[in-house]
């Protein structure tokens, strides 16, 4: 016999079907059994264990605390740094390189006797100079010696929002130096450049160290005007006229005194008619679709803002970091990577080193016409400039420096001076280039490049989980047992730590009420994000305190640590909100991207709810578990999807989950009683 399937029921809405063979369904249902039966006897069976309702990620250490270990796990070696800035370098110069393309060309002019076709970079980014190539092509004349005399080329960048044009370069022959075309290709190279009107402001900025706002607002947020590539060719065609001619005396006679060639085999005479003015001209219509803005392989860093006062006291103070930053210019003829040491706080120094590169292979096709590369000429200031408020900018430091060599990476290490004023809202580090760069016929097109790393200074704030207070909480967690006295002492240093959280949340406040008269909603959140952290490093040190008192050590330094990072949280927070109040809201978000990544480590030593512990602990009516009940709601389901398929046989499968779970929960717990009678060990 054998059964329908699907059931009657769903046959009728799909209106196709099937048999299977009842053992086939039998089989399923002792292999759902089985599971049933294993799968309740092992939830059944008493491991001893109660499901824990808190976790943590982390444990801490007294080091962590202490030292900074945690801390230290973000930051890298100054040769681990160096090796990673150097990579990345090789990596991005690699992808800067690009594919030399034929541009769309429009043409105007004796069109019949020369083409040409103009090539560059796929992708030219910012305002650099790129590599052009002219390809001329002559069309194949019957009469071999019928030349096209080039006499010039010219090529250069127009403007089309102005129609200025801009970096012109004319090659220019005659005499014997005149090239003589007839069904031949010739082909010229050159640099180019995009329209720039930045160049020369930054040649100033760093020639006088008069580096402004007005002038940074500029570059980053410059962009590359509209423009396309024109081409001139100026040139001359020999025209010959055929005749017949028995003889080359006749056809010296037909020549009247021009010049004549004549070819015996056909018995045709050639003369010389004279030359005939060829000019071309034409435009790409393509060159701007080609270029593109600050990629994102610009945005690159394992740092941003400063790293936390607490690295000071660690070997990693003095090691170089790669701060995350941003790239303005000719991005497609130099790659920089900023590094600097990690911690940057008003009135101190730091050192920042500069890591260029050139793209040599980016003008590889000029040296396969040109036989050489076009040489760069530098100028580096590094400029600091101190903030006051959002529109008032001051130089704070500047140093000039030259490089000259990019044939391989150039490493520029200068030291910075924080050096503040009683006003002094942030500083802002920028690294400026202006570079020329000598083409093949000698002119100097100018290039620049704006390096800006994502870093903060930070405000030398007073701290309330000094060291001097921390290390004796950090000392009873070694104690077997507690004093009063050493209790006492504890509860007194929490206390004053509290106290001075409680005063950094009414700054936090008083930022709160000024980005509410400003309507600056950023300064808002910064705010309230400070006093949340601060409030967090309170509830730290109270947990602490009740860890302690429990002799739970692991947890009072978990507690500990967790107060501590809260409140280096709740300082980058504030830092946020003075500089979002003051309107400088990149630097804002530097700051808070670097305190959510404070908070996410504090979290880590913090317990958690374990959502499935704290479900398995819920009492349920009937001595039932949640997972029971979750069985049960598996087993409607299939034995509504077996009645579908299979008819009311089907329903059996649910019933089969159901007893099958039960029967293995109850034999797990008969055994375990039974072990636990007769066990003798």
């Amino acid at each position: 016999m054998y059964i329908n399937f699907p059931s009657y029921y769903f046959a009728k809405k799909l209106k196709r079907g099937f048999r299977v063979d009842p053992v086939t369904i039998a089989v399923i249902m002792i292999l759902v059994a089985i599971a049933s039966l294993a799968t309740g006897y092992w939830l059944g069976h008493d491991s001893g264990e109660e499901p824990p309702t808190k976790k943590v990620t982390k444990n801490a250490t007294q080091q962590d605390i202490l030292n900074a270990t945690d801390y230290q796990e973000w930051l890298k070696s100054t040769e681990e740094a160096k090796q990673k800035a150097y990579e990345e370098l090789a990596k991005y110069t690699q992808m800067l390189i690009s594919d030399f393309t034929d541009y769309d060309f429009q043409k105007e002019g004796s069109l019949g006797n020369i083409d040409v076709d103009v090539y560059g970079p796929d992708k030219i980014y910012g305002f650099s100079a790129f590599p052009v190539q002219i390809k001329i092509t002559v069309g194949k004349d019957p009469v071999d010696w019928a030349y096209v005399h080039l006499y010039s080329v010219k090529v250069y960048v127009i403007n089309t929002e102005t129609g200025e044009k801009k970096w012109e370069r004319t090659w220019s022959w005659s005499g014997n130096e005149t090239p003589l075309l007839n069904g031949k290709e010739f082909v010229l190279g050159t640099v180019l450049k995009t329209p720039d009107n930045y160049a020369y402001s930054v040649r100033d900025a760093i020639s006088y160290g008069a580096f402004t706002k007005d002038l940074y607002d500029k570059l980053i947020n410059a962009v590359v005007p509209r423009f396309e590539i024109g081409v001139e060719v100026s040139a001359k065609k020999e025209m010959w006229e055929a005749k017949t001619a028995d003889n080359e005396t006749a056809c010296q006679e037909l020549a009247g005194g021009s010049k004549y060639v004549y070819d015996s085999n056909s018995k045709t005479c050639y003369v010389f008619q004279g030359m005939t003015d060829i000019s071309f001209s034409g435009e790409t219509t393509s060159a701007y679709l080609h270029t593109t803005g600050v990629p994102d392989f610009a945005r690159v860093g394992n740092l941003t803002a400063s790293a936390p006062r607490d690295i000071l006291k660690t070997e990693y103070a003095e090691m170089y970091q790669i701060f995350t930053h941003d790239l303005f210019g000719a991005l497609s003829n130099f790659r920089v990577i900023p590094m600097a040491t990690p911690v940057h706080v008003m009135d101190s120094t730091a050192r920042w080193k500069f890591i260029f590169r050139a793209v040599p292979d980016y003008f590889d096709p000029l040296i396969k016409v040109n036989g050489k590369a076009p040489v760069f000429i530098d100028d580096f200031r590094i400029m600091v400039m101190r903030i006051t408020n959002a529109s008032n900018w001051e130089v704070a430091y500047t140093k000039y420096t030259q490089m000259s060599d990019f044939t391989t990476a150039y490493d520029l290490d200068l030291p910075v001076k924080y050096t503040a004023t009683n006003d002094t809202i942030d500083y802002l580090v920028a690294g400026l280039a202006y570079l020329e760069l000598k083409r093949d016929d000698g002119i100097k097109i100018p290039i620049w490049y704006l390096v800006v790393p994502h870093v903060t200074v930070l405000e030398n704030i007073d701290v309330a989980l000094t060291d001097a207070r921390v290390q004796p909480l950090t000392t009873l967690t070694d104690k077997t047992e507690l004093t009063e006295s050493d209790l006492e002492t504890a509860m007194q240093l929490i206390e004053a730590m509290k106290g001075d959280l409680e005063k950094k949340k009414l700054l936090a406040e008083e930022l709160k009420n000024k980005g509410e008269l400003l309507n600056a909603p950023d300064a808002i959140t910064y705010a309230e994000n400070a006093i949340k952290s601060y409030s967090e490093a309170e509830k730290g040190l109270d947990k602490y305190l009740e860890a302690i008192k429990s002799g739970d050590k692991q947890m009072a330094l978990n507690w500990l640590n967790y107060a501590k990072k809260m409140e280096d949280a709740g300082d980058f927070y504030l830092d946020a909100a003075k500089k979002a109040a003051n309107g400088l809201k990149e630097q804002a978000q530097w700051s808070a991207e670097q305190a959510k990544k404070i908070e996410s480590l504090a979290e880590q030593y913090a317990p958690h709810i374990d959502i499935l512990g704290a479900l398995s602990n819920i009492k349920l009516p009937f001595g039932l578990e949640l997972s029971d009940v979750i069985v049960i709601i598996i087993a409607a389901i299939v034995a509504w999807v077996g009645k579908q398929f299979l008819g009311p046989i089907g329903v059996l499968l649910g019933v089969v989950i159901i007893v099958g779970w039960f029967s293995g929960k109850m034999a797990g717990g008969a055994i375990d009683w039974l072990i636990n009678k007769i066990k003798f060990w």
